[in-house]
């Protein structure tokens, strides 16, 4: 069994996470927190859980949004061109 951090431990893992998240190497503060997991108090390890969580399902959302959006500007794009064919075929252009 993990030996639970110290208030000490605690003060000094906050700073050491902060300083990290502060370079926005977003690969180092996983891998510290990662590190650090087991010891942390049950109530920063559920915070740290439902935050990851939240991240993964906004991510999910803004991707399903660029691809929606992406989708319909296809469309858009494949009617301004039948638009466009259906006025050569009607020979209504200069």
């Amino acid at each position: 069994m993990v030996s639970p951090m110290t208030d000490e431990e605690l003060q000094a893992f906050t700073k050491e996470m902060s300083r990290l998240a502060e370079t926005g190497d977003e690969a180092k503060v996983k891998e510290y927190v990662a590190s650090q997991y087991d010891r942390l108090p049950e109530t920063m390890r559920q915070d740290i859980l439902f935050h990851s969580l939240y991240s993964a399902v906004q991510d999910e959302l803004e991707e399903q949004a660029v691809t929606e959006v992406m989708e319909q500007g296809i469309a858009v794009a494949e009617e301004l061109e039948k638009a466009k064919e259906e006025i050569k075929k009607e020979g209504l252009t200069g």
